[in-house]
């Protein structure tokens, strides 16, 4: 995936929440555009936590697939 891409969808305009996923890791979903941000040089991007509870470090390099509109699965 390249950070143009990220960057595209971070700065659609309406926002639509979407799912980063990568392999052997679990996906990651933003739903809204102050949840991501990408380096300046597009290597890495910070996501943080629905809950606020911390964010997680991504090599942009590893993101296979971005899915759009994907809606928050319920908690059990």
């Amino acid at each position: 995936m390249t950070a143009e891409a990220l960057r595209e969808m971070l700065n659609a305009a309406p926002f639509v929440p979407f799912v980063i996923h990568m392999p052997d890791r679990p996906s990651m979903r933003v739903p809204h555009p102050d949840f991501a941000h990408i380096s300046p040089k597009g290597k890495t991007m910070h996501v943080w936590i629905e809950n606020g509870e911390g964010f997680r470090v991504i090599d942009v390099a590893l993101v296979t697939q971005l899915e759009q509109g994907q809606k928050r699965r319920s908690k059990k």
